[in-house]
C-alpha cells in the first residue's frame, strides 16, 4: 500500500524563532536543501545573538562603551551600537560589538576614511583567523575590514546584518 503525501506550503508550517521578514518558501529555482541551509544559518545567528543577551528591546548606552577618541560617533554608528553594543557573540570565534575591539586597526581605518571619502566608524570585531573589523558608514551601510599586514585593500561593503552573521559563522 502506497502512502499518500500532501505537498504543504512552507508558509503554513509554524517555524519557531523565524523573524517575520524571513522568506517562507524557496525562490524560483532554489532547491529545498539550499533554502533550509540558508534558513538554518540565519536562525543560528539569531540564536547566537539571543544567547549573548540580545533582544529586540536591547538598548546599550553608548556612553558606557570605550569609543575611539580620534573619531566622532555619527548617527548611524550610534543607532547600531545602541542596538548591539556590548554584546559578545561566540560562533567560530568571538564577535564583539565594541568599538575599542578595532583599536589596533584604527590607523588603517582613518587612512581608508580619507582615501574612500566615507565616514567609517568601527563598531566591533570578528576574532577569526583574519581579525575582521566591523564598520558602519554615515548612511548605515555595513563594511568589513580584514586587516592583513601591508594590505592596501579597503573595507568591503556587505548587504545587511544577516550577511554579517553569515560571515561571522563561516
Amino acid at each position: 500500500m502506497q502512502r499518500r503525501t500532501r505537498k504543504r506550503d512552507l508558509a503554513a508550517v509554524a517555524l519557531p524563532l523565524v523573524p517575520a521578514d524571513v522568506q517562507r518558501s524557496p525562490t524560483e529555482g532554489e532547491s529545498i536543501f539550499e533554502y533550509f541551509r540558508k534558513l538554518n544559518r540565519r536562525l543560528t545567528w539569531n540564536c547566537a545573538l539571543r544567547s549573548a543577551g540580545w533582544t529586540p528591546k536591547h538598548q546599550c548606552d553608548t556612553g558606557t562603551l570605550d569609543l575611539p577618541e580620534r573619531l566622532t560617533l555619527h548617527d548611524a554608528a550610534r543607532v547600531f551600537l545602541t542596538a548591539y553594543g556590548g554584546l559578545v557573540v561566540d560562533v567560530r570565534g568571538e564577535t564583539t560589538f565594541e568599538p575599542a575591539a578595532c583599536g589596533d586597526d584604527l590607523e588603517h581605518i582613518l587612512r581608508f576614511r580619507e582615501i574612500d571619502g566615507i565616514d567609517y566608524y568601527p563598531v566591533g570585531r570578528i576574532d577569526d583567523e583574519c581579525a575582521t573589523c566591523i564598520l558602519v558608514d554615515q548612511s548605515g551601510g555595513l563594511h568589513l575590514y580584514i586587516a592583513p599586514p601591508g594590505c592596501d585593500e579597503g573595507p568591503w561593503p556587505i548587504t545587511d546584518f544577516q550577511a554579517l552573521g553569515r560571515y561571522a559563522m563561516g
